[in-house]
Parts: structure tokens; C-alpha cells; sequence
């Protein structure tokens, strides 16, 4: 019989739940990495093979990011980030609502998918973790079926 955590952790490589948390962790610690003027005309927004993709919302900012590549590539290397690419885009969340007001949404998945979630739940004996995991599983369901 397999061990939990081996199986956990096959399902988890399957769906790329650790790039969703690797990005999840870089968003987390974006204003603090590039400060709050440089924070708000860009993000974070793909993680492929040690290289970060940073959308930004405006040409001028992509030549200052460009200057910045340096210093913001230092600062990332906790992250396990090599490389940065920008590209030129939308910002996620700049639809109207504020980011402070759809972080506390409750994101929806479908019931098979949440029935997966709570069974995958169910071999992880820290609350405090397991908690982690069903939200990192929901974003990553609710993302994939958009």
C-alpha cells in the first residue's frame, strides 16, 4: 500500500500544484519584493522552469522593469526564480474590484471536484496544512474549468 503522502504528492504533480504554489508564494510577497508603486503596474502571472512571467500593464513600466530586472531577479532568488520575462497585458483583478476585495471570495468548484479536494484533505493530519492545500486545490479547480 502506498503512503499517503506518496499519493498526495503524485496527484499534487499531476494538476502542477506546486508551480500554482511556488507562483501563489511570489504573488504573496509581490509588494514586498518590488514595493507598492512598482507592485501596482505589475504581477506576477507564470512560472516555467525557474523563468517568471510578469505582466505589466503599460509599455513605460515594462522600460523600468527592464532597469529593475537586475534587483528584482535578486530579491527572487529565494523563489528559486533564474530568469524574468515581461510581457505586456492586463493585471489580474483590475476588473473593478479592488484585489483586498476578491481575495476574501469564496472561490467555487465544481462537486466532484470538491469531493476530491476534501478526500485528498483527509490524509493530511495538520489542520493548519490541510486547510493550505484545499484552498491552493481550489484555485487551481476553479481556474482550470474558466
Amino acid at each position: 500500500m502506498d503512503k499517503a503522502g506518496n499519493i498526495l504528492g503524485g496527484i499534487l504533480e499531476r494538476h502542477n500544484i506546486r508551480k500554482i504554489g511556488a507562483l501563489a508564494n511570489i504573488a504573496a510577497d509581490w509588494r514586498q519584493v518590488c514595493g507598492e508603486t512598482v507592485a501596482s503596474h505589475c504581477a506576477p502571472a507564470d512560472l516555467r522552469d525557474g523563468v517568471l512571467s510578469i505582466v505589466v500593464d503599460s509599455p513605460a513600466w515594462m522600460q523600468q522593469l527592464s532597469f529593475l530586472k537586475a534587483e528584482l531577479l535578486e530579491k527572487l532568488q529565494t523563489h528559486g526564480i533564474e530568469d524574468i520575462r515581461f510581457t505586456r497585458g492586463k493585471l489580474p483583478g483590475s476588473s473593478g474590484m479592488s484585489r483586498r476585495k476578491t481575495s476574501g471570495l469564496r472561490r467555487t468548484v465544481k462537486p466532484e471536484d470538491a469531493e476530491f479536494i476534501e478526500k485528498c484533505g483527509s490524509a493530511v493530519e495538520d489542520d493548519g496544512l490541510r486547510g493550505k492545500l484545499a484552498e491552493l486545490m481550489r484555485v487551481f479547480f476553479s481556474n482550470a474549468r474558466k
